[in-house]
């Protein structure tokens, strides 16, 4: 594991302070306990350290971005923007960033950089865009873009034609931020690169410099051959309430089947302020606990911690068997031109089969008995089964085809996986989510205090995709 030798992961020219004798014995101390083998234990380091608020803390936790677990990472990250010492920023801009040569120490710098706003920083973030790659190159883009100077533009619209997407859609954004109307052409003319997150990535930057243009483009745009880029199309439609569309949106939902189906028909209420689903309702719609699933690209997410033993209310049946009931119900009606999967998450989490599967009557069997034969092995022959929310959503998004994600959780509080609060698992998710463009569907079964927090996450999580949010006993 790289924790056994994380002082040795950053070059020796970023060591410019000199600790005095306490903070040395403080910070050799804390730097041991960020070591663990634990991330969780790491990470309380961390927070230790960056309470700290000297610039020798400060050194310590650039050293500390480069830890390889992403809670770590990133809770170092939000220690250094809680300093406010002018020798910490000289620091991080003027050695720190053109001094590492770790790309994920770099892409923590500069996460920090646009945070505190720190502008002399942009000659070394330029400096530093030409050896960025991949996430490292993400966060300079977007810090170039947060720091608004135009002298970045030339820099940025180099990386537009970059080979990777990741490079390639965080340039779209920062050049379109940078640049403004002189970025509408270059944006225009990503709507047509090969990679369907590229032409998401132009189309919403085009509609921030220029809406009539999107909306021009968003009315081809809905007829794409990837979905997610007809999602886009849609929204932006939506958002411009544009009468002029209608009749195109009507066209395509005539050719459309599963969830655009519904993305279509929602838009065309907004638009026409009319509370008729119009050719939406005439498909025959599966639900799943009452929630109606228009996809047919569907990836169901079930709980299996211990709180799923307990009786449902009002029920001599468990939580999970009425959800295994749920499921095979559900599946009975599914389109076998549909294809779906199945995910079960406890402490661990385990996919049914690595991608979507064709509805058909033996796959539909298949995936019910896998499910009974889990929740044995889970539920019922182990001690503990937490809740790992956030590893259960993040490994959905293995597969490229999944269009809804549907949740069942007891929800009671998030006790194990990468990331465990609500804004964490809400702003991962929604970084995953950037140019894909899922819907989730999120049921939480009980109703206590306990819930409280760990529902609002799922709620938010329905809400901010447009889903349905369900909160059951």
């Amino acid at each position: 594991m790289r924790t056994a030798s994380l002082c040795l992961l950053v070059p020796v020219c970023l060591l410019t302070f000199e600790l005095s004798a306490p903070a040395q014995e403080d910070l050799a101390q804390l730097l041991k306990s960020a070591q663990d083998p634990d991330p969780q234990e790491r990470a309380k380091a961390v927070r230790a350290i960056a309470k700290i608020q000297t610039p020798e803390a400060a050194q310590v936790l650039v050293r500390l971005l480069a830890d390889p677990h992403d809670y770590v990472h990133d809770e170092a990250i939000q220690g250094l923007t809680t300093f406010s010492n002018e020798e910490v920023f000289r620091f991080l801009h003027e050695r720190a960033l053109p001094g590492t040569r770790d790309l994920r120490t770099l892409a923590g710098i500069a996460a920090v950089i646009a945070e505190l706003g720190l502008k002399p920083a942009v000659p070394n973030l330029v400096k530093a865009l030409s050896v960025a790659r991949e996430d490292a190159a993400v966060q300079v883009l977007r810090a170039l873009a947060r720091l608004a100077d135009p002298l970045a533009k030339e820099a940025v619209a180099g990386k537009l034609r970059s080979p990777e997407w990741k490079t390639k859609t965080a340039a779209l954004e920062a050049y379109a931020a940078l640049a403004g109307e002189e970025a509408v052409e270059p944006v225009v003319a990503a709507l047509s690169d090969p990679d369907f997150r590229a032409r998401v990535a132009a189309l919403q930057a085009l509609a921030k410099v220029k809406p009539d243009r999107a909306l021009e483009h968003a009315r081809t745009l809905v007829a794409d051959a990837h979905w997610s880029v007809q999602v886009a199309a849609i929204r932006v439609i939506e958002r411009a309430r544009d009468q002029a569309s209608i009749p195109i949106l009507v066209e395509q939902l005539r050719k459309e089947k599963g969830r655009l189906r519904k993305d279509l028909a929602d838009a065309l209420r907004t638009i026409a302020s009319s509370q008729n689903d119009g050719e939406a309702a005439d498909q025959s719609v599966v639900t799943y606990y009452g929630i109606q699933i228009y996809s047919k690209r569907v990836l169901f997410v079930t709980d299996l911690s211990q709180g799923m033993k307990e009786k449902a209310k009002g029920s001599s049946q468990s939580r999970i068997a009425i959800a295994q009931e749920e499921y095979i119900n559900c599946l009975k009606g599914y389109p076998e031109d549909g294809y779906f999967n199945l995910v079960v998450f406890a402490t661990e989490v385990a996919p049914w089969s690595p991608h979507l599967q064709r509805g058909v009557p033996v796959a539909k069997g298949q995936s019910a008995d896998w499910l009974a034969k889990m929740v044995q092995s889970w539920i019922f022959a182990r001690d503990t089964g937490r809740t790992n929310i956030y590893d259960a959503l993040a490994a959905c998004f293995d597969d490229p085809d999944v269009d809804t994600i549907v949740l069942l959780t007891d929800a009671t509080t998030i006790t194990e996986g990468t990331f465990r609060t609500k804004e964490d698992v809400l702003r991962r998710l929604g970084e995953l989510n950037r140019y894909r463009n899922i819907q989730f569907h999120t049921i939480g079964i009980g109703k206590h205090e306990e819930t409280k927090a760990a529902r609002s996450l799922i709620k938010e999580l329905a809400e901010s995709t447009r889903g349905t949010f369900l909160e059951t006993d």
